[in-house]
């Protein structure tokens, strides 16, 4: 992730978060494509959205989780909102993330990273 961040203005390089994509699919959909130079809106662009959102990947588990055969497919998408992962950390755990991800990134990425 430091890599990409490193390069984020870059020509060839767009970074996606997660809450963005939340709270707007489509406008980060027409984004992409536009860095493409893809077609958006028209014709079907409604069902590509669709086809990109949180609930359907989440039917679709089986076929598309990176994790692989041995992992519970619908898992990797549990609950669809950001951050919900530290509810399942102690304070002391979130006390040694913190302090990691500071060792190893810079602070304008975590910034970024950890908006909610």
């Amino acid at each position: 992730m430091a890599d990409a961040w490193s390069r984020r203005d870059d020509p060839g390089v767009l970074l996606f978060h997660y809450e963005d994509l939340s709270a707007d699919l489509s406008g980060e959909m027409t984004r992409l494509g536009r860095h493409l130079g893809l077609p958006t809106g028209g014709p079907g662009w409604a069902d590509l959205v669709a086809g990109a959102s949180f609930d359907r990947m989440r039917a679709a588990a089986e076929r598309i989780q990176p994790l692989g055969p041995a992992r519970n497919n619908t898992a990797f998408f549990r609950r669809g909102r950001s951050g919900s992962g530290a509810a399942l950390l102690t304070g002391g755990d979130l006390e040694r993330y913190h302090a990691r991800a500071a060792a190893l990134a810079p602070p304008g990425l975590l910034e970024w990273l950890h908006r909610r």
